[in-house]
């Protein structure tokens, strides 16, 4: 399984990151989340266009990594201008 995280400001992609879902992507896409959203207390993550969660910053990559099945997820601010993309593929 492989996994491309993309960060996404205002329609541009800003970064992305390559790999196999490691541990050491994830931690890579915490330290990015911390950063990304310095303001923030709670993102949403997006499973699906009707199926929108809170979740505390913190707890954003926990909850995307323990998700049974590795579909495409997003975190993103309240205003989805600033976007994380975790997008897997076989």
């Amino acid at each position: 399984m492989n996994l491309r995280i993309e960060i996404w400001m205002n329609e541009n992609m800003e970064w992305s990151l390559e790999g196999s879902g490691s541990a050491e992507q994830y931690a890579q896409a915490k330290m990015r989340v911390l950063s990304l959203f310095p303001d923030e207390e709670e993102l949403n993550l997006v499973l699906a266009k009707d199926d929108v969660r809170p979740v505390r910053i913190t707890d954003a990559i926990d909850e995307i990594k323990s998700f049974p099945d590795k579909r495409n997820l997003m975190l993103c601010d309240k205003k989805y201008e600033t976007m994380m993309m975790f997008v897997y593929n076989e």
